[in-house]
């Protein structure tokens, strides 16, 4: 059964950790972002606004077996990104075109959305 990974270094802002199906790019909806495709991300710090470590309460990503993790695919990951930024409040979103825009601003040669790409 995949394991439920997530971070917090400070909240109520997150990190949830999946494994990727295939290489796809990442995205980006303020306040929110997808990293994929080897953009890194910090797991063991202190952070620098709470001066506290960064925190894993279910399991450890050093501790828990590539295996374990949840599958995504690149089409779940967009839908999932969309989904939780229509749940982001107004006042946190930023005031652009693209915040406003139906689909995320995914990038790259697997973009879910080609007309974007150019």
């Amino acid at each position: 059964m995949p394991e439920k990974l997530r971070a917090i270094g400070r909240a109520p802002k997150r990190l949830l950790v999946y494994r990727a199906a295939a290489p796809c790019a990442g995205g980006k909806r303020h306040p929110l972002e997808l990293l994929a495709r080897g953009q890194p991300f910090v797991a063991y710090a202190v952070h620098p606004e709470t001066d506290r470590p960064c925190e894993w309460p279910e399991d450890s990503l050093v501790e828990l077996p590539l295996s374990r993790l949840p599958v995504v695919d690149e089409a779940c990951c967009a839908a999932f990104l969309d989904a939780a930024w229509q749940l982001v409040p107004d006042e946190v979103r930023v005031n652009s075109i693209l915040a406003d825009a139906p689909t995320s601003t995914w990038r790259g040669p697997s973009d879910p959305n080609p007309r974007r790409l150019g």
